[in-house]
Formats: C-alpha cells, structure tokens, sequence
C-alpha cells in the first residue's frame, strides 16, 4: 500500500485534529500529543526526515529492547497504529461495522454530499472526510428508519433515539459537528448538537 509522505508536524496536527473530531476529551488530545512527540523526536534523532510505517516499527522495537512490554508501550503502539492509518488514507478501518450499507432519502444524499464537498472547500484530509460521510450516513440512515426522511421532521427526540443506536461511540463527535453545521449553514433551524451525548474514551497517562 502507497504510503502518503507527510511533515512530521503536519502528521501530529491531522492526528490530533482527527481525535478532536472523534469526540476524545482534551485530556486524551493531550495524552496523544505527549506520545506522539515522543515518537517524533526519537525518529528525528535518527536520522528520519519524515514518518513511515518503517520508522514507526524501529520505534516500536527500540523501546522493547530498552524497556518491558509495559502499558506506555501499548499506548505508544496505538499512536503508532493511528499514524499508520493516515499516511495510508485507512483510517475508516479503525471503527467498527466495516461494509455497513446505507439507505438514505434523496434529500439525505444531498445533504451528504452537500458537508462533504465543504469539507473540500475547507482543506480537510480525503480521509477526515470519508470518516465525516461514514459517520453521518449512518446517523441519517437511522433517522429514515424512524420515518424521519428530511430535515424538516428532524427533532430533540428523535435524535434521542437515534444516537445510542450509533454503537461506534467514537463518531458521536463526528454526528456533533455535522448538527452545528447544519444548524451554521441555516438547513435546520435549531443547533441539535447538544443533543448527542459526549464519550470519553478509557485512557491511560504516560507515567
């Protein structure tokens, strides 16, 4: 698989930017920025000019070989799996009910196609964006499912019921920014945002 050459800070910005837009708290962006700084500055003092798959493993091996297999090493790994999926564009991978199929009303694909085409417009990464369609044509297939096939119909409730049928709880960050948006971009008229409960994901700080 071709792997897309990035700056090292270049890299850490679109990590960091993409945990934000998965709803982890600020002390998680923090916990990231931390081991990823690690990881950078190891791959600088090595001669490395640039992040690739290779480096990350070298990293990977040196730290087993100058300390145990302990739980910063796991934490460690997983910023080291994360960078890996961008500069493979496969980030999607990382969530769970891969091939999900999606029927939305004419209207939803519009709109879908609509947010992506702005996430365009504003310089998001191609894979930001096909998380950011992932993410809410699930969300708007539920809302069919519930006879709720436009905008017009959208309400508190019936967002209610929908978010916990979203099992990946990561993208409930995703289906937040698409609510402020719609609300932003004058398609709805009320910012439903604050209806889609925040996750906070289990993380463990670097000792």
């Amino acid at each position: 698989m071709q792997e897309h050459i990035k700056s090292f800070e270049d890299l850490e910005v679109e990590l960091l930017d993409r945990m934000k837009a998965r709803g982890c708290t600020p002390i998680t962006v923090t916990g990231y920025r931390y081991l990823c700084n690690s990881v950078i500055s190891w791959l600088k003092n090595n001669g490395f000019t640039s992040y690739s798959k290779e480096g990350g493993e070298k990293f990977l091996q040196n730290y087993l070989a100058t300390h145990e297999r302990n739980q910063y090493y796991l934490s460690l790994r997983t910023v080291i799996y994360r960078l890996d999926d961008i500069i493979e564009n496969t980030w999607n991978d990382v969530h769970s009910n891969k091939g999900k199929k999606f029927s939305l009303s004419d209207e939803y694909n519009a709109v879908v196609s609509k947010y992506c085409d702005w996430g365009k417009d504003i310089g998001l990464a191609y894979g930001t964006i096909k998380l950011k369609r992932y993410a809410i044509s699930w969300f708007l297939d539920e809302l069919c499912k519930l006879k709720c096939p436009s905008l017009a119909q959208l309400s508190s409730s019936k967002i209610a019921v929908v978010c916990p049928k979203i099992t990946d709880h990561n993208l409930w960050g995703e289906i937040r920014v698409f609510l402020r948006y719609l609300a932003d971009s004058g398609m709805t008229e009320v910012d439903y945002s604050t209806i889609v409960p925040h996750y906070s994901k289990p993380y463990v700080l670097p000792r």
